[in-house]
């Protein structure tokens, strides 16, 4: 019987500690924990910002394969993105000729990101506002198709509408990337349709990544005007601080 009682108040003493310390964690720690995850969500949801500063030996259009100036150029970018959503804003200048240059132009591209495995889509509509020609505004919406992988398969397809003025820009955009021994080995082409000319262009580049910061990339650039059979052939150099 005295062991039947001492087995019980054991058992009781037991059931006691258990409740009290169930008590004490969904009062106090159980908050700690969804306050916790609470702050870990504000953080993955803030906006997070970057930029890119670049200096170019040329100015080099990745809507056409063409060059806007063939004198060196700088490029400043800022990008804000929340969550699947970014906004970049960026600006261009001729170093040599800063007054009449189709490379002075300011830029902005609102875009959506979805990701599907090793699959990405991209909606944008990039916006031009040149410096030298008013009457060549353009807003530039796309579709951009990128498969990641041993082999880099990036599909782009644009449709630019230029606003005071009677033609658009058509153009798709075909890049096979590969990256080895820290070198990214990229292959590009266009086929355009503008101003009721049909033009194709390929560049071939190399970049290497110097450390977290900077970048520098080598191309050459081939571009053919088949209803005039002119052609320009030129290449480019360019250094990239990422931050």
């Amino acid at each position: 019987m005295f062991l039947y009682k001492k087995s019980k108040e054991k058992c009781n003493n037991i059931v006691i500690r258990t409740v009290i310390t169930l008590l004490i964690a969904s009062c106090g720690i159980m908050p700690l924990v969804a306050q916790s995850s609470t702050k870990e969500a504000n953080v993955k949801e803030s906006i997070k910002f970057s930029g890119q500063l670049m200096l170019h030996s040329s100015t080099t259009s990745s809507l056409t394969g063409r060059f806007f100036s063939l004198y060196p150029g700088v490029r400043a970018q800022a990008t804000a993105s929340y969550r699947s959503f970014s906004l970049t804003a960026g600006r261009n200048v001729d170093l040599i000729n800063s007054y009449d240059s189709d490379a002075n132009m300011l830029v902005f591209n609102p875009s959506f990101r979805k990701s599907f495995g090793d699959y990405t889509l991209i909606v944008s509509a990039e916006t031009f506002f040149f410096d030298q020609s008013s009457n060549l505004e353009m807003v530039v919406p796309a579709l951009n198709f990128t498969r990641r992988g041993s082999v880099n398969v990036e599909l782009f397809v644009l449709w630019g509408i230029c606003h005071r003025v009677d033609y658009d820009l058509f153009s798709q955009r075909l890049s096979i990337s590969k990256d080895h021994a820290g070198y990214t080995f990229r292959l590009t082409g266009w086929n355009v349709n503008f101003v009721n000319t049909h033009r194709m262009a390929i560049s071939g580049e190399i970049s290497k990544r110097l450390n977290d910061n900077f970048r520098i990339t080598v191309a050459s650039n081939y571009h053919h005007n088949l209803d005039n059979e002119t052609t320009d052939k030129f290449g480019v150099v360019r250094l990239t601080y990422s931050f």
